[in-house]
């Protein structure tokens, strides 16, 4: 008795896949039958590992731009109320610099320049502790850092994102009692006779109009220095798998269709495997109580947490 051929005909569903910057329409196989090339899987390895002499690679520049971009949306607005001079302003993210107080480098007695402490050793021994802190302190779930290091020195620096509000003495207080942990403040103290070193700087980002592309510009240029050690960048467990709202298109086509007539044909790029909306989420958004909306809402809800006081007086 002959065996019945399999129905191989493949079978897709035309999906909607929305990120921050834009859009595309396509049509996906259903059976899981794709295979992921040798090339995508060590791409993937790289990417996990992010360890490329000190260059960021296309495909790592879009998950920061992602992390970034959605961060951003989910993130509440905050004010902030100086006393000082009565002033207030708003803000949605905290980009700070994090640096070391004495040099990462020492001379031997030949003349030879070695590290005193390796790239790892101050991710792991400072950069770590300092994270912890801030996270059962402040409860900041949502971060992302960048490590480069500086051009004169040769020191490794730290560029970090949150979404919380770290009152800038408090910011400094914690990175300086962290960098203590490998003696960089004692060094520092020896040099300058004070135990406060300036390690902290907080950038003010409240009045740039394209936050977004200027912080990824920010965290994803090439570094001048030298190459750093190991890890170059890191995105909180939170932010890892903000990618993407993926859709059916069947399933929210009436939304779909009025938020591209309200942008207009301009908007639609066309290619032989997918349609390329310049459609953003937050035009989706506008459409509240839509379908889309409620997907990207719900999309953003593990970015989200129960925030204390809107307004910080400091």
């Amino acid at each position: 008795m002959s065996k019945k051929k399999r129905n191989t005909t493949p079978v897709y569903a035309t999906m909607l896949n929305i990120r921050p910057s834009f859009s595309t329409v396509y049509n996906e196989r259903l059976d899981g039958s794709a295979q992921r090339s040798i090339r995508f899987e060590r791409n993937a390895v790289n990417l996990r590992n992010n360890d490329t002499r000190g260059r960021i690679s296309k495909k790592a520049r879009l998950n920061l731009q992602s992390a970034i971009d959605w961060m951003i949306a989910a993130a509440p607005e905050k004010e902030v109320h100086r006393t000082s001079d009565n002033s207030r302003f708003k803000f949605r993210v905290n980009f700070v610099t994090l640096t070391l107080s004495a040099s990462q480098f020492y001379e031997t007695e030949g003349g030879e320049r070695r590290k005193r402490n390796t790239d790892q050793e101050i991710k792991s021994k400072i950069l770590g502790p300092f994270l912890d802190a801030i996270r059962h302190r402040y409860g900041v779930k949502n971060y992302l850092w960048r490590a480069e290091a500086q051009v004169t020195t040769g020191n490794i620096h730290f560029h970090l994102l949150t979404d919380k509000f770290i009152h800038y003495e408090q910011l400094r207080s914690l990175w300086n009692d962290a960098q203590e942990r490998l003696g960089y403040v004692t060094r520092f103290e020896q040099k300058h006779g004070h135990r406060n070193p300036n390690s902290t700087d907080v950038h003010s980002v409240r009045k740039i109009r394209k936050l977004a592309a200027y912080l990824v510009k920010y965290m994803a240029k090439d570094g001048k220095g030298r190459a750093i050690e190991g890890r170059q960048w890191f995105l909180s467990e939170s932010l890892q798998g903000m990618k993407s709202v993926r859709v059916y298109l069947n399933d929210v086509e009436e939304d779909f269709r009025e938020t591209t007539k309200r942008i207009g044909d301009q908007a639609r790029k066309c290619f032989n495997y997918c349609e390329v909306y310049l459609i953003n989420a937050w035009e989706f958004l506008k459409a509240k109580g839509g379908k889309i909306a409620r997907e990207i809402q719900r999309f953003l809800e593990p970015l989200r947490t129960l925030e204390q006081p809107q307004t910080y007086t400091v």
